[in-house]
């Protein structure tokens, strides 16, 4: 898992990833502080799994740097 820290730095950013996105699609995960499933649009690009509330959002939720996992 990424470090929290490292994790916050990429939260309400607008991610431009380095690499082309090579994977994109909708994904449900499970909520931290409500426990039910939320979809979120997900894509991977290089190393990097990011996720936004939507497809048009520009904000990020989260992402996840996949050579920490």
């Amino acid at each position: 898992m990424v470090k929290q820290k490292e994790q916050r730095a990429y939260r309400g950013s607008v991610f431009q990833p380095r690499h082309a996105v090579t994977c994109s699609g909708w994904l449900e995960k499970k909520g931290k502080m409500l426990a039910g499933w939320q979809r979120r649009w997900f894509q991977v690009a290089g190393h990097y799994l990011t996720y936004r509330a939507s497809e048009s959002e520009q904000d990020l939720k989260a992402s996840v740097d996949l050579t920490q996992v």
